[in-house]
């Protein structure tokens, strides 16, 4: 069986890096966008689909990570979505796209996964 894959969405960094390194060791397929305009190139150019998303809200350009998630959705309307942020949790419920989960930052590293196997057990 293939590993799940994914797109990372974090401006920060040092933050995706440390995403990026721990998802892989947990045998993600993982693509990484510093910017919701990158994230948005790499979920329109995609031939096949990723199975989930994980972005943070506020990319430090003029797209959000609400936007990459309604992009994503509208390329696939299956794929698992899971937000990140410190300071944005008030706004997922009306900015969030259905079925998402939200995180709060910061968290342990052990909560990504166990929100991804939520997210994608509930598409089987």
């Amino acid at each position: 069986m293939a590993s799940p894959s994914l797109l990372l969405v974090e401006n920060n960094p040092r933050i995706r890096a440390l995403l990026r390194l721990s998802l892989e060791d947990l045998g993600f397929a993982v693509s990484v966008a510093e910017s919701g305009q990158a994230a948005l190139r790499l979920i329109a150019d995609r031939a096949d689909r990723f199975d989930a998303l994980i972005s943070d809200i506020r990319l430090g350009d003029d797209v959000s990570g609400w936007d990459v998630a309604r992009s994503a959705r509208a390329n696939d309307s299956a794929i698992a979505v899971l937000y990140m942020s410190g300071d944005s949790g008030d706004a997922w419920e009306s900015q969030g796209v259905p079925g998402s989960r939200f995180l709060a930052k910061p968290f342990g590293i052990r909560a990504i996964p166990e929100a991804l196997t939520i997210l994608l057990l509930s598409q089987e």
